[in-house]
């Protein structure tokens, strides 16, 4: 702890995938260690190291004080005004998105700070940190279709060229995420589906093989409704 706590002091610490923060944070199992660490959460401005706060958030979310970590950033947020609100919006957004038992983060839970940020900041870089991790929001809950209107709303607020770039990216990986979770749904379904009529095939007891075939139908539907849904992504 004291050596991570020495390199976040000194900005040493790499941005990683999400998952990947539960490796700095194995160490932080008790308050002390999660004290020590936190003690170097602020740059010299008072702003949060974004990295430090994403590990301590990992680091908090199993831990009993994980509610006083939460209304640490919470009275930061109050605090602060300007580019400097919206960075312990970020950092409290962190926090709300590291949920017990999820490996990856949730930040669809921490879409009420994400939009905060978007509301305060004329900042690309922290605007374009929020977008990015509403978009992965929308992904990780598969709510693509809220993720897809989200994206195009925002690709129409914000026309500056640094955002528009980073918008039209986060578009492209969306689509390719459902169209991978789409191609998947529709071979889970159609296996299920001829799994059933081969089932309703060979009993011979005439109401199971009503409910077979009741359940081969359904699945069948949802195979067409992925199709079509597809079809509309290609074109």
């Amino acid at each position: 702890a004291v050596a991570l706590a020495r390199l976040a002091g000194q900005d040493k610490i790499p941005a990683e995938r999400p998952r990947r923060y539960w490796y700095y944070a194995a160490p932080l199992g008790t308050p002390e260690t999660r004290q020590t660490v936190r003690s170097e959460l602020a740059d010299k401005q008072g702003n949060p190291r974004l990295v430090v706060a994403r590990i301590l958030s990992r680091a908090y979310r199993d831990a009993a004080d994980r509610k006083e970590w939460l209304a640490f950033l919470d009275k930061k947020t109050a605090a602060s005004a300007g580019d400097a609100k919206a960075l312990w919006l970020l950092a409290r957004a962190y926090g709300e998105a590291s949920v017990r038992f999820k490996a990856e983060p949730q930040p669809i839970r921490a879409r009420k700070w994400l939009e905060q940020v978007l509301d305060t900041t004329q900042n690309a870089s922290l605007r374009i940190a929020a977008i990015e991790q509403l978009a992965a929001g929308y992904t990780t809950a598969r709510k693509y279709a809220e993720g897809a209107v989200f994206l195009n709303s925002a690709a129409k607020k914000f026309t500056d060229e640094q955002t528009a770039v980073a918008i039209d990216a986060l578009i492209a990986v969306h689509i390719e995420s459902e169209v991978k979770y789409l191609t998947m749904r529709v071979s889970l379904v159609r296996r299920r589906a001829a799994h059933l009529d081969k089932m309703a095939k060979e009993t011979e007891d005439e109401k199971r093989k009503k409910i077979y075939l009741r359940w081969a139908k359904y699945f069948g539907e949802r195979e067409k409704e992925c199709l079509a849904r597809l079809g509309q992504i290609e074109q």
